[in-house]
Parts: C-alpha cells; structure tokens; sequence
C-alpha cells in the first residue's frame, strides 16, 4: 500500500492535510522517522516534548497515538498526524519535489488536488463584524470589513476562511467589505470557527461551534402539533438555512451548531418562526417524521409532550405462482386504514406513515416485523430479483420442499394466495417427514423406532426411502396418486441422528444412551408440533424467593429443577442482567430441600466474584449455609465442607486443590462465567470435568464467544461424550459452521442437539417482565495491594486530622478530610491514581478495572452498547489503555474533546464501537446515547441527581431496550459507605464532587465527613 499526500488527503480529511501541511512547512515537528508503515516523531506543547506514532496498519485502520484532543476523543488523523507523515514523505524524497519554500507548494497532493489552497497564496486577515451584530443577524444582511493582518502568523483557521473565500468569490484574495446574506452566512460561519482575529465594532468577537440544544415545549390538539421555545440562557438564536446559531452577549460570542435540522423550505421557515419566539403549529404527522431532523437542534420532551408513538403490528400477504420448476413472490404487510407496503419495494413505503389512533396515540410501520418477513422469505431459498419487490425461488428440489415444507408453517401466521395453476399444483403434493417412536428405556439406555410418513397420514416403508434415496429420486408417488416428497434435509437430520446417537440395534429397535432422550424429543416435537417433555413436579418456592423473583425468573428456576431431575444438565444463558444468579441460588435451595439432594453444592467462579457469590446468597437464600474456599486457610475448611449447604470457590483454587474436591460428592456443580472453560485443554476445563455431581449447571450469557468448540467444551462439562470426541466435533460441526459460509442446516441440527439443555432469554424477550431501568450494585473484593494500600492512606489521614483538631482552624481541617476521602476514593478505583509510575500487575492494581473488562467482555458477546462514566478522567485514561492492549473499540469524551458531536454520532451509528468513555463533569447532562443499553458507574458520587441524569444519557425517547445501571462499589471501603449514605440522605444530599484536582464536597457535614473515614 503507497502512501501519498493524495491517500493522507482523503484517510485525513482536507482541512487536516492543510493545517498538517502548515505545521510540517514551519518544523512545528521534529526527528522524524519511517519504518515502513510506522512513522514516529515529536511536537512541542507548552515547551514539552510529546511524542507521535501513527501505525498505518491497513487502507481503514490507522493508530493515531497523538495527545491532541481530536486524536483523542475520536482517534481520527489530527493536523499533528498529518504533519508527521507529510515531513517523513517529503524527507525521503528528493530535492525537487520537496517544498523550497512557503511560496509555493509542489507536493503531489498539490497536483492533484483541485482547487490547491496553499499559504503563500494568502495572508493572516482582520474580519471586522457590525458593532450591532445581533441586529443584523436579524435582518440576515451583515457587512463584513476585511483588512491584512500586519504582524501576524497564520493560524488553521486562515486555511479554512481562505478556502470559503476561493469556493464563493473564485480567488484568495479577500475584498474589503463583503456582504452576506442567509445563505453565506451560513456557510461562513462554521468556516470562522477559532478564528483568532474577530471584532463586532472595536470589541473582540469569537465564533465556536458546540453541540446545541435548544429546549423546546410540545402540545398536541386535532392532529396538530404547537411547538413553542422553552425558557433558554441565550440572548438571541437565528437560523440561517437550517444552521442554528446563538449569540451570547455577555461571553461577546457566537456559537454555532455542530449539525443542521435538515432542509427544505418549510421546515426552514417553521424554524425562523420559532427563533422568533413564535409557536409554530405543525400537523402532528408532519412532525413525527421530521422529528429526527429536529432533534438535531432543539431538546424534545422527553414524552413528546404526550405523544404516544409506536409501532403498528402488521398482517402478511404472500401471492405466489409458477411451477415445481421456479416460484414468484410478492409479500406485503398490511396496516390499519388500508395501508399497505410491498416488502422490498422502497417506493411502496413511507408517505403513508404516520398513522393516527387519536390525537395522542400515532402508528408508525413496523421495520422490525417486515425486516423479519422478509428473512424467512430468504431463509426458505428466495432471492429479491428488483427493486420491485419481486421474490424468486429456483429449482425443482427447492420448490418442492418450500410447497410442502416451509410453506405450511408459513400458512399458521401469514395469509398465502396461489395462482390457480400453482394452486392445483400444490394440492397435489405430499411431505415425507419421520416419525420417531419412544419403544422403552432403563436406567441408562433408550429405544426407539424411526419410520417415514407421508403429511396424509400414508406410512412408507423405511427400505422405499432407502432405496429411493440411492436412486437420487427425492419423489414417490402415493396410492392415492399425490406426489410424496422427501427434503434433502430431513434425510439429511435422519442420518445425522443415527450417526449422532451412535445406536445398536436390538430387536429391530435403535437403543441409545438415555442422555440422548431429549435430543430425540426435539427432534419429533418438530415434526408433530408436539412436546413429549416428561412432567416434573417443582417444589413451592420459599415466600421470600416467591415474592422476589420476577415472572421470568420463576420459569427459569423450574427449568434448571425440571433439567436436574431429568437430565441431570442445564446450561442457563440468559443475558446479561437478567439474574443468573438468583435463579442459581433459587434452584440450589429448592434442590437441598430433596431428601436425596442433601449433599453441598459447589459453585464456581471467577475469584473476583466469590464475594458477589456470598452476598446474593446472604441476601436472597440466607437459610444456606455457605463456605467460601478461598485465601491460604481455606484448606482447613475441607473438614466442615460435607456438613455445609453451599460451597464458593474459583477457576484456580478448584484446579489447584482438585484432588481434594474429587473426594467429595457434591448434589450439583454450577459454572458462573463459564465460557472461562471455552478451551477444554486448560487445567482449569479439565478439573471441572472432574468432580463428581448429581447435576451439572453451567452459566453463561455469551455460551460461544470464538467458536464451536467454546460450546463442544461447555457440553462436555455438562454431559460428557454427548457431542462426541473433539476431533470429531470438529470435522463435523465446527470446520463447516464457521465463517461467512456457514452450512445453515447444519447449524439448525446443531441446535435440536443442544437447545434441549439451553435456556437462553434476552432482555427482549422478557422485555415485559423488567422495569424501564434495572439497577444493581457490582461488589468488587479489593486487591491485597489495594486493601494494605488504603489502610496505610486511612490510617495517616486520620493521625492528621486527628492532630489538626488541637491547633488548625476547622476549615483546615475540613480540607485535610476531603483529601483523605479523595485519596482513599481514588485507592479504590485504581492505585495509579495516586502513583501513575506503578508498576502491578491490573488484578493487584485495580479489582475494579478487572470486573469491568469481564463485564465489557460479556457485554460485546451479547450485542451490548455500553456507557461508562467516571469522575476520574486519569481513570478513564487506564480504561482506555486497557481496552487499546485488549483491541475493542471506543469513543472517548472528556472535558477537552472539541468535536464532541463527531465522538456522540461515531458511538450512535448502528456499526458504532461497543463502548463510550465518558467523564461526568463532560458528559452528565446534554447527551442522548439511546445506542447504548447499558451505563456503567465506575465510581460513586453524591448527589443521586447527577447519577440519575448520567443514567439517563440512555433512559431517553428512542430507546427502545429496558437500560441496564450497573453502579461499581469496592466492598468495605468508603465506597460502601457512600453508597449508604447516599441512600440514607437520597432526598436531601446536594453535593458535588470535583475532578481529581478540586475535591468540592460542600454538601457534606463534617460528621459525614468523620463518618466516612472514621
């Protein structure tokens, strides 16, 4: 891959390649270097020397490690970077194409690039605006007077008024008065963002550009919408064809938006009318389409001033002719009010939309459910042909299968209409489908029979389909003279089952282990449409649990039961949030209460858990009695284990005292985190393998997070041999599933092996069950260096504070606590805070850190979007270096970010990065990240206000999955006690806290001060 000035040019961004150009022209960097596609060198800032590294790695992935702000918050190429690439290019070229000079610029970008603005084409300007400038924003008529400016040196901002000035009057040279209108001073103004040299009249003017909002009151009334300013800060807004700005008398500044509302004439229009003060009157329909476009520049209510919009559950429409040869397709969903789209037609679609319910409640078209419609039309083989909508299916073996297979499933929920010869067709044909019958089982071996019959009843001999099969006919023809048909998949699932369950043959019948039993259910219950699951009769739960759990919890609690009586295995795979662990320790309960379940239980975790294990224990089954094996006298514990109820322990410890542990027999062993074991080779996957249990549970909310194998590994723990050997599993499943071809039937029979044993509800599904906001506590056990090192800050905070008392006044005092408390605080998020020189290993650093990758690791599995906030932003600084060592993606937003919009739209695109970093003080209030479904409050802070707006960067219109808060607290620290605290003084606290450089804590009392640090 070359690189050029061309390639920096467009990976960068023009108005980069031209500040960077200026920068390189003037050696603002320096002993610059290239090896390859790395170039390295340094910038001064504030006489320090910086360093810059940018590692090309590929033509969409460049690692830009400046510390300018923009390469920061968005990683893009900064005119820093770009500066250093252009003067390792120009250094190793020769002479004549090198820049001799300011004058005139020869690099290849300069022949290429049209038109080529350079610095010696124009000088540094003086731009001098009316002294009554608010005024004549009104009028949108201002004059400008421009004049050179002696003396002084081109800033970046020159680049970008020198560029406006060649695009709209064809040169450089600027004139000495120039006159704008609405359109021109749109454009103008964004080009005079940090221009260093404004006036209005003789007083020093500065333009910046910001992310504006401007509050805005809704009310609805016969189908109309009155949108009317809400009470602002700012003097005065205008809009000059869509482009918001505000003038800010006092600051003497004009700040413009960083996005537009969106185009046309009259929303253009309804806009000036609102910068007026007016209220605009809106057909409400109107509004919810544009209402996007608003949002952009204006904060909607968060109901929409009453508006209840949501989506209109559509009927599908499915017309079809052709012949056994090739089918046609049209689908269309159908609305209320007769309003009808044809899937895959874009013309066919949104001008009806919304539909009105009444003056508050309005349908709009449901893109989820056609998007869904349109997939299983896909899925059964059909190809969209036009952007007419327009369906085919090629293929005689396909056509038969999708009339006699899929087509009848379809016919449950969707109304199909035939072409009369399709449909004389169709009622001539027949499916070929098996039928398993249960002939008898013992203790651990089962029987059963497999045949083939037709979908009218007709039985067909087994020899026929094999002899058929052989003759590659997937067609026989009936006594009653329809047309039967075999699917190449069913006699595919057929021969998998056999070779799956590895059966003899006894008598006729196939006899199997009885582990099998539940696959062979599936299986049938697929082809009747009925379930064979034996009954199992669940225990009553305990009132407490009874009244705890939600609707969705007590079904999963009885399916772990009903799978440990009858399968002795359950893999429970609920998303993350969704309480894996009470219903854990529900089941545990109920199990213990069995006469012949009386032996421990044993869960294990991951070490930073254990704690987390205990407490929800405590907390929701206090009646167990529970031992947590952890620390170097755990191994005196092993005497009381067959005497207690439930047994807590990690990956390391079972894999380092396993032979101790196989000495025991345990009622269930339960894997929390158990994608842990995903390689069956480790130590860790093999002593699990080891223990001996009346069940087997396993945990996990991202069961495959790099392959198959992560699963075989899983099911090996829960049912050993069940999937077969590794390398079989492999060959079998794991080679053809994987990548972008993955073998579809395949995966399909791979389910029917595994869905059986596997729970798997996201908060989708249970949506219905969960609050709007699910908030929880996420307990870390301080590191042994963490604990050693905030006991030695508490104990010499407190010798100070207690020695203050005698002689320093009690503001000194005071002062002396909140630094204790900061100090002590900043201890329990990382102990880099306090000696960024530190050199631990992160588990001993920062527990807290250590959960937190864990949980963004779950999170990225499960299709999460997550936030995370901190008071801290040298916190946030470790953050990002640890997800840059582990390679997943962020945005960043702190309170030097200039382009917070560029970081805010890169995190909101549906392909966004998994994560955001977002300080408190920057980030709090303002923001709307409805793609992101979970918030992570790294630190705890006072006033609950301030965390509720926090969490409400993603609680807001347009979130459309309940929000997950997860609030991360260090047990037995001041953390734990802030938290009580702040429960205990919720309605009346109202306290902020500073940045690590100024600890404001005013709300607090000095007893609360004692109190936390005492």
């Amino acid at each position: 891959m070359e690189i050029t000035e061309e390639w920096i040019g467009k990976s960068a961004g023009w108005k980069a390649l031209k500040a960077g150009r200026l920068i390189a022209k003037q050696n603002s960097v320096f002993d610059c270097t290239r090896k390859g596609n790395l170039f390295q060198g340094f910038r001064k800032v504030a006489n320090k020397k910086m360093r810059l590294v940018v590692d090309v790695k590929g033509p969409f992935s460049i690692k830009n490690s400046c510390s300018c702000p923009i390469s920061r918050s968005t990683g893009a190429l900064c005119e820093h970077a770009v500066a250093l690439m252009l003067s390792c290019l120009w250094g190793n070229e020769s002479a004549a194409k090198k820049p001799a000079s300011p004058k005139k610029d020869s690099s290849p970008a300069a022949k290429t690039s049209q038109p080529a603005i350079v610095p010696g084409d124009f000088s540094p300007l003086q731009l001098t605006f009316p002294p009554n400038l608010s005024a004549a924003l009104h009028k949108k008529s201002v004059n400008i007077r421009i004049a050179p400016a002696s003396n002084a040196e081109l800033h970046p901002a020159d680049l970008a008024l020198a560029s406006w000035l060649h695009k709209n009057t064809g040169s450089t040279k600027a004139p000495p008065i120039l006159a704008l209108n609405a359109s021109l001073i749109a454009s103008l103004l964004p080009a005079l963002v940090d221009h260093p040299r404004l006036t209005a009249g003789d007083q020093p003017l500065s333009i910046r550009q910001s992310l504006i909002r401007i509050p805005v009151e809704l009310s609805h009334a016969k189908q109309l919408t009155q949108i009317q300013l809400a009470d602002h800060a700012h003097d005065a807004i205008y809009f000059f064809d869509s482009q918001l700005v505000v003038w800010d008398a006092a600051q003497q500044s004009l700040l413009v938006n960083e996005q537009q509302a969106g185009q046309g004439d009259s929303n253009d229009q309804s806009l000036q009318q609102l910068a007026k003060g007016n209220s605009v009157p809106i057909p409400t329909a109107q509004f919810l389409q544009m209402a996007d476009a608003l949002q952009m520049v204006f904060q909607l209510p968060d109901d929409l001033g009453g508006l209840k919009v949501s989506a209109a559950q559509p009927t599908f429409h499915l017309l079809l002719e052709g012949s056994t040869r090739a089918l046609q397709a049209r689908l269309y969903a159908n609305y209320p009010e007769g309003k009808r789209v044809q899937i895959g037609n874009p013309k066919s679609k949104r001008g009806q939309f919304p539909i009105s319910a009444s003056d508050t409640d309005w349908l709009t078209a449901n893109d989820d459910a056609e998007l869904v419609a349109r997939a299983q039309l896909l899925a059964a083989g059909f190809q969209l042909i036009d952007s007419a909508g327009n369906f085919v299916l090629r293929g005689e073996n396909e056509t038969m299968v999708f009339l006699t297979s899929t087509l009848p499933e379809l016919e449950k929920s969707w109304q199909v209409e035939f072409h009369e010869r399709l449909a004389n067709i169709n009622s001539k044909l027949a499916r070929i489908t098996p039928n398993i019958d249960f002939q008898g089982s013992g203790e651990d071996w089962l029987a059963f029979d497999c045949n083939w019959q037709s979908s009218d009843g007709s039985q067909i001999d087994r020899e026929q389909i094999r002899r058929m099969l052989q003759m590659g006919q997937r067609s026989v023809k009936l006594a009653n003279g329809k047309q039967a048909v075999l699917s190449e998949f069913d006699a595919q699932t057929m021969d998998a089952l056999l070779y799956d369950t590895a059966p003899e043959q006894e008598d006729g019948h196939f006899i199997v282990a009885k582990n099998q039993a539940a696959y062979l259910r599936s299986l049938k219950a697929h082809y009747t449409g009925k379930s064979e699951t034996p009954e199992v009769a669940v225990p009553a739960l305990p009132s407490q649990l009874e009244s705890t759990l939600r609707d969705y919890q007590k079904q999963g609690v009885e399916w772990l039961y009903q799978k440990a009586t009858s399968d002795g295995a359950a893999l429970l795979a609920d998303d993350m949030g969704l309480g894996k662990t009470i219903q854990t320790l529900s089941f545990i309960q109920l199990w213990q209460m069995q006469k012949d379940q009386q032996k421990p239980a044993l869960i294990v975790c991951p070490s930073s858990l254990l704690a987390n294990w205990r407490d929800e224990s405590a907390r929701f089954t206090p009646e167990l009695d529970v031992i947590v094996m952890h620390g170097p006298k755990r191994k005196a514990n092993f005497e009381l284990i067959e005497s207690a109820q439930l047994v807590i322990t990690s990956y390391a410890l079972l894999a380092r005292d396993i032979k101790q542990y196989q000495e025991i027999e345990f009622s269930t062993i339960a894997l929390d985190e158990a994608s842990l074991i995903r390689n069956p080779d480790t130590q860790i996957a093999k002593a699990v393998r080891k223990v001996s249990a009346s069940s087997r549970v396993a945990l996990s909310g991202t069961p495959i997070e790099n392959g198959l194998r992560d699963l075989w590994s899983i099911y090996q723990f829960l049912l050993p041999g069940y999937l077969g050997a590794q390398k079989d599993f492999r060959e079998r499943y794991e080679k053809p599933c994987s990548g972008e071809n993955a073998d579809p039937q395949l995966m399909q029979r791979l389910r029917w092996r595994t869905e059986p044993f596997m729970m798997r509800r996201t908060k989708d599904v249970v949506a219905k069950d969960l609050p709007a906001k699910i908030e929880s506590v996420i307990w870390c056990e301080p590191s042994d260096s963490q604990r050693q090192t905030y006991q030695e800050i508490l104990r010499s905070g407190n010798a100070k504070i207690d020695e203050m008392k005698k002689s320093a006044s009690q503001g000194a005092r005071r002062m002396a606590m909140l630094t204790t408390l900061l100090r002590l605080r900043q201890s329990c998020c990382d102990l880099r805070l306090l000696d960024k020189n530190l050199e631990l290993e992160l588990a001993q650093s920062s527990a807290k850190l250590t959960r937190l990758l864990e949980l963004l690791e779950e999170a990225q599995a499960g299709d999460h979007r997550v936030i995370v906030f901190s008071q801290f932003t040298s916190m946030l600084g470790l953050i990002r270096d640890a997800l840059d060592s582990q390679d997943i993606d962020y945005c960043y937003l702190d309170g030097a970010t200039r382009d917070r919009d560029a970081a805010v739209k890169r995190f909101q695109k549906s392909d966004g990065p998994p994560v955001f970093l977002i300080s408190l003080k920057a980030g709090g209030y303002g923001l709307n990240l409805t793609a992101a479904d979970t918030v992570v409050l790294f630190d705890p802070w006072w006033n609950p206000a301030v965390e509720a707006q926090a969490a409400d960067r993603i609680h807001r219109i347009g979130q459309t999955k309940p929000a997950t808060i997860y609030r991360f607290a260090t047990r037995g620290t001041v953390e734990e006690k802030i938290l009580k605290l702040q429960e205990k003084k919720r309605a009346v606290i109202d306290a902020t806290i500073g940045d690590e450089n100024k600890p404001m804590m005013t709300g607090l009392s000095e007893q609360d001060l004692e109190s936390l640090i005492g």
